[in-house]
């Protein structure tokens, strides 16, 4: 018994040492390591939906140090309005529809246009190169030409043939997604009952927040 009371006490005095060592509390550690930022990286296929803009695209999924853990396909739409709003909305208030239902068939595709964003299209350009699987653009269709910056696709310029001003624009910052890893999900139970068991004053202190799950 003295034997096991001993040993429960070694344990006590690991978690105080812990909770000392380590500054701030369980649950913020634990929800703090599952952060995940996601960034599009690459656009794939695109198609007009009504009035929306739908938008099949890669990600890059990092962790709260920047590190890059792996990467994924996703979905969004966005209101051609908003793409076109005067003065331009901010990146960070864009209204975004993610993991949107792709549109059904037959849907409006819109090809997607490597080049120069800043030059307008001309009849006499040679044929773009069209990524996804989408028909070439023709003279009676609109066009997303790519803006590419640091070796990925950093935005979209909805261009119309004739049209002197772009008839819209997509920051790619737009579509980034800061998550939590859907593992922490099952472990913040025990990750409160310990701040709650050794540390309440703190967690008297502290405001609960929601973060999106994955």
């Amino acid at each position: 018994m003295a034997c096991s009371s001993s040993g429960s006490g070694r344990a006590l005095v690991a978690v105080l040492m812990a909770t000392t060592v380590l500054p701030g509390c369980w649950t913020g550690h634990l929800m703090e390591s599952a952060r995940r930022r996601e960034s599009s990286l690459r656009y794939e296929r695109a198609f007009l939906d009504g009035d929306r803009l739908y938008l099949e695209y890669d990600v890059a999924v990092r962790n709260r140090r920047g590190e890059e853990l792996r990467r994924g396909e996703r979905r969004a739409a966005v209101a051609l309005s908003d793409l076109a709003a005067r003065p331009e909305l901010p990146i960070d208030e864009l209204p975004v529809a993610f993991d949107a239902r792709r549109p059904p068939e037959p849907a409006d595709p819109v090809p997607l246009v490597r080049g120069d964003a800043r030059r307008p299209p001309e009849p006499a350009d040679p044929v773009p190169l069209v990524r996804g699987d989408v028909a070439p653009p023709s003279a009676a269709t609109r066009r997303l030409r790519v803006v590419r910056a640091d070796d990925r696709d950093a935005g979209l310029v909805l261009e119309v043939p004739g049209g002197v001003q772009p008839a819209g624009r997509l920051h790619s910052g737009s579509l980034t997604r800061d998550r939590t890893a859907p593992w922490a999900w099952p472990l913040l139970p025990l990750a409160v009952a310990l701040d709650v068991a050794v540390l309440p004053l703190h967690v008297l202190g502290i405001g609960f927040f929601y973060v999106t799950p994955e």
